[in-house]
């Protein structure tokens, strides 16, 4: 049985691997150059391949054997157990990476069962080279690099700063929740990076909200940051299997009483 804390030294170590990696790719031009469909049935860029494989080989020379892998290019793959589970999103942002744009991140989460509520630590990297990692244990609190993250509360005297991650399918039931916000005077923002939306509440975001198509690999490691940060974390429905398959809609905020406004006011029931 492995220890938690070495756990997620290995994840955040595949992390940066993938990072550095990804950087290489985007640094020669060949970022978006397209490999294929992944396990997800999202197109595959190079940039997703070459992180994700980095990721793999630092989870294969440091452990062996005796994990689980669950990602978004390969998919399930076993190696001689079940769990840990490393939910591994290679990049987040791959829109983003297209256009030349940031921001865009490695998330990896672990697990030692088959539901969110397992998920048991976590690691969301910005791609950016001086960047810190985000990270978090479950019972043991949150991190960005060595510094603990607590959660201040949103200044009463500003309006709150909400990020909002929707597909075009939800695009009606979006341009209503907007209209909402602003009557209130909310800042609006959207950065194509979902899991550092989700992750940034512990720090200058109030919010984030993700309509309808969160997929649970996506976020299962912010998640958790936020919540270990002293975050509310609310999502519908409410027992999420972790596979490539189940989407939700969630509201990551600062505490509980914005986030159930946010729920309140958009009627999104999170």
């Amino acid at each position: 049985m492995y220890e938690e804390k070495f756990l997620l030294k290995i994840a955040e170590e595949a992390a940066r691997a993938a990072a550095e990696a990804a950087r290489k790719v985007i640094g020669g031009g060949q970022a978006s150059k397209i490999e294929g469909v992944g396990a997800s049935g999202d197109t595959t860029l190079r940039v997703d391949k070459t992180a994700e494989e980095a990721i793999l080989r630092v989870l294969e020379n440091r452990l062996g054997s005796g994990y689980a892998v669950l990602s978004e290019e390969q998919g399930y793959r076993k190696y001689s157990a079940d769990y840990p589970l490393f939910i591994i999103d290679p990049i987040d942002g791959s829109y983003n990476v297209k256009r030349g744009l940031l921001p865009y991140a490695v998330s990896i989460a672990i697990a030692h069962g088959g539901s969110l509520k397992d998920v048991a630590a976590g690691v969301v990297l910005p791609l950016n080279p001086s960047a810190q990692p985000y990270k978090a244990l479950k019972g043991e609190g949150a991190f960005v690099g060595d510094r603990k993250l607590t959660i201040k509360e949103a200044s009463p005297h500003s309006a709150p700063s909400i990020a909002i991650n929707f597909s075009a399918s939800t695009g009606a039931q979006i341009a209503e929740i907007v209209k909402e916000l602003l009557k209130k005077k909310w800042k609006i923002r959207g950065y194509g990076c979902g899991s550092l939306e989700v992750a940034w509440v512990t720090e200058g975001l109030d919010a984030s909200l993700v309509l309808g198509h969160a997929r649970v690999i996506d976020y299962a490691a912010a998640m958790l940051i936020v919540k270990e940060a002293g975050g509310t974390v609310l999502y519908t429905p409410k027992n999420v299997e972790l596979s490539l398959e189940r989407k939700m809609s969630l509201i990551a905020a600062k505490n509980a009483k914005l986030a159930r406004e946010i729920a309140e006011t958009t009627k999104t029931h999170a």
